[in-house]
């Protein structure tokens, strides 16, 4: 988990897509559902989204034989449109599978709040 929000800070797609698995599921803030392939085409249009500010809070992980889940809190703070700063506040579930000795994301849920 560590290892994919490093990647995302740093807008490494290939680590990204390291840390997928082959079934992974993101739906975004907007209900948008996307599998691994739409996702990951996606994001280097999303470039702006690698130079926001995530803080990331109330982070709670359950692991449960092999999978685990995290749920949280971030704060996403960009400029605007106007370019005054701006902050949104996401809540997020992931779960993780442990697949071939490694931890994989198997989907990622987000809501504004």
């Amino acid at each position: 988990m560590r290892r994919f929000s490093e990647a995302w800070k740093r807008g490494d797609l290939t680590a990204l897509d390291g840390l997928l698995s082959a079934s992974y599921t993101h739906v975004d803030v907007t209900g948008l559902v996307q599998d691994r392939g739409e996702w990951l085409s996606l994001s280097p249009g999303r470039a702006g989204l690698f130079k926001r500010r995530l803080d990331v809070h109330d982070v709670q992980i359950r692991v449960v034989g092999e999978t685990a889940i995290r749920t949280g809190r971030v704060n996403v703070r960009s400029p605007d449109q106007a370019g005054e700063p701006s902050i949104e506040s996401v809540r997020f579930t992931d779960v993780w599978v442990r697949q071939d000795g490694a931890w994989r994301r198997e989907i990622c849920h987000a809501a504004f709040i």
